[in-house]
C-alpha cells in the first residue's frame, strides 16, 4: 500500500477566508480585551511619583580645583580616581546593607520592597566621566517618595564612607515632593490590549480550524489516508 501525504497547506487566501467567517468573534474578543485595558488604565492604574537626589564624590578637605603643589588641592589624579570609584559606590548603594538600613529607618517598607522602588546610577555625560550619582525613588505615595529618596541617600553615604572612605560623598541636591505623577503612555497600554485581543482571537480561530481539519469528514479524506475505496456512507 502506497503512503499518501495527506498534509494540507493553507494559503493566505484560505486563511483570510477562515478569518472572514469568524470576523464577528474576532471583533468581539478584540473589543473585550481593548475595553478591559481601557478600564484598567482609567480606573485601576495608580499614579506613580518620582523623586531624585544627587550625591557627588569630592576630596574631603577642599572642593576647589587647583594646579599648585600646596597642602590642599584637587589634582587631576584625584578627579580620575573619584570618577573610577563611581561604579563601585553605585554597587554599594544597591547593596542589601544600604537597603536594610533605609527600610529600618523608614519603618514602613521591607528591604525587598525598597529594592523595587529605588535606583542608583551615575549621571551620564558626553565624555562618560562623572563624579555624580543620582539616587531615585518611585512610589504611589506622593508625600512619601521624597523622604524615601533622602533617607536612602543618607544611608548610602554613611555606609559608603564606612566601607570605602575614598574622598568624601556630599549631597548635591536633596529630593523634593513632586508636583505631578510620572506621565504614563495610556494610548500604548490600550494598543497593547488591542493587539493582545486580536492575536488571541485569530489564534483561537486558526487553532479550532486545525483541530477540525484532523477529523475525517468526507470520502476523499478516507481514501487519501487509507488508500481504499468507500463502499457505504451513513449520514
Amino acid at each position: 500500500m502506497d503512503n499518501v501525504d495527506s498534509t494540507e497547506y493553507l494559503s493566505i487566501v484560505d486563511i483570510m477566508k477562515i478569518l472572514r467567517k469568524k470576523i464577528v468573534f474576532i471583533i468581539l474578543l478584540t473589543g473585550i480585551c481593548t475595553s478591559i485595558m481601557m478600564i484598567k488604565v482609567a480606573f485601576l492604574t495608580k499614579p506613580i511619583y518620582m523623586a531624585s537626589t544627587t550625591a557627588v564624590i569630592v576630596k574631603g578637605d577642599t572642593s576647589v580645583v587647583k594646579s599648585s603643589h600646596k597642602a590642599q588641592y584637587y589634582t587631576e589624579n584625584d578627579i580620575s580616581l573619584y570618577q573610577k570609584m563611581v561604579d563601585t559606590y553605585v554597587q554599594i548603594a544597591q547593596s542589601n546593607l544600604v537597603l536594610s538600613k533605609s527600610a529600618q529607618e523608614l519603618g514602613t517598607y521591607q528591604a525587598a520592597e525598597l529594592s523595587k522602588m529605588i535606583t542608583a546610577a551615575p549621571i551620564s555625560t558626553s565624555s562618560g566621566e562623572t563624579q555624580i550619582i543620582k539616587l531615585t525613588a518611585v512610589s504611589s505615595n506622593k508625600n512619601d517618595v521624597a523622604n524615601i529618596a533622602n533617607i536612602y541617600c543618607k544611608n548610602f553615604i554613611n555606609e559608603s564612607m564606612n566601607i570605602l572612605p575614598v574622598g568624601e560623598i556630599k549631597v548635591l541636591d536633596s529630593a523634593e515632593t513632586p508636583d505631578s505623577p510620572i506621565p504614563q503612555n495610556k494610548l500604548m497600554n490600550i494598543g497593547v490590549g488591542f493587539l493582545f485581543g486580536l492575536i488571541l482571537s485569530v489564534g483561537i480561530v486558526l487553532f479550532k480550524n486545525y483541530i477540525y481539519s484532523l477529523k475525517i469528514s468526507n470520502e476523499k479524506q478516507v481514501n487519501d489516508l487509507l488508500n481504499i475505496p468507500v463502499l457505504v456512507t451513513v449520514e
